[in-house]
């Protein structure tokens, strides 16, 4: 998400999840308000006013976040009028990188724990000036362990007790996998035959397109595609799709075999008399006779018999 005035928001909630979210070059990457016990994971804001807004907000989990290069990373705002509507919230293993103020709270958002304890950790900073000398849950121990010997101050109130030394590294999402069914069909001229994609694990795509015997279907770019041929044959059928972080997904590929309209022997469209003489003509032929023709065994026994003829009668005056 790119230039919006805000990428994600979310009010009045409870229980959800906003994750692997991109936003970029807008005013406010993610903001929730009035909400609690949602999870705010693994988006990456960049280049915006604020990074993450969370206001009259408790019980919410921001972890996973890397915000960068944003006026103000976080902010965390209580209700003047009810001092502690922002409250109880967890923020650990986030980055904030680069940002013109890393994290600033108004009205003094009480209880707000900033890392998750030893040896879990706290957040990376790129402002942090301390070292990693020592280890334990006092940092008094010889060795590092890859969090800062002293604290990280964000104002009188609020300490990162443990800050990370070094980003967070976000968790590598599952290689995404592409689906379509059905993955082969039979179906007469004229009829139809609707396909239908998944997408599962990964960042989820943006852009879809349908391929039919290799070359780009035009305007078919919705993860369904309803396909109704004309002609007969064998259709081969896939879907690429490419997500947000541009990779190339390509599904299986679906096979459709097209017979002919039952009774429309010549092709035309119709079921008429044209198409009872054909049959009338070759009544009575096998396979390797003189008289043999492909297009009256309507139903490919190698014969030609009453239940052909009995193709063209059952379907004698329909169109398609």
């Amino acid at each position: 998400m790119t230039g919006n005035h805000a990428g994600v928001i979310i009010v009045f909630s409870n229980c959800s999840s906003i994750s692997k979210n991109r936003i970029t070059s807008g005013g406010h990457g993610i903001r929730l308000m009035y909400s609690c016990n949602c999870s705010v994971s693994d988006n990456n804001v960049e280049n915006c006013e604020l990074g993450i807004h969370l206001s009259y907000s408790r019980y919410n989990t921001i972890n996973g976040n890397t915000l960068t290069n944003n006026s103000v990373g976080i902010i965390l705002l209580n209700s003047p009028v009810s001092p502690n509507t922002t409250y109880h919230n967890n923020l650990h293993h986030n980055n904030f990188i680069g940002n013109i103020v890393q994290a600033r709270i108004y009205e003094n958002g009480s209880d707000t724990c900033w890392d998750d304890g030893y040896p879990s950790g706290g957040n990376y900073w790129s402002d942090y000036a301390g070292i990693d000398n020592y280890s334990g849950a006092n940092q008094d121990q010889p060795g590092s362990d890859g969090i800062g010997d002293i604290p990280y101050i964000i104002d009188p109130y609020h300490v990162d007790n443990y800050p990370l030394i070094t980003p967070n590294q976000a968790p590598t999402p599952s290689p995404p996998i592409i689906l379509i069914r059905p993955l082969s069909a039979s179906i007469h001229q004229g009829q139809s035959i609707i396909f239908a994609s998944t997408v599962s694990y990964g960042y989820q795509p943006c852009t879809y397109q349908w391929y039919i015997n290799g070359t780009q279907v035009a305007n078919k770019t919705s993860h369904l595609w309803t396909f109704s041929p004309l002609e007969t044959g064998t259709y081969h059928i896939y879907m690429l799709a490419i997500n947000d972080q541009d990779n190339y997904l390509i599904s299986e590929t679906a096979r459709i075999k097209v017979t002919r309209f039952p009774g429309d022997v010549n092709e035309d469209h119709k079921v008429d008399l044209k198409d009872a003489l054909i049959v009338t003509v070759a009544f009575g032929e096998c396979l390797g006779r003189p008289k043999w023709d492909s297009q009256a065994d309507i139903d490919e026994d190698c014969k030609i018999d009453l239940k052909d003829y009995y193709i063209v009668v059952a379907n004698y005056g329909k169109e398609w």
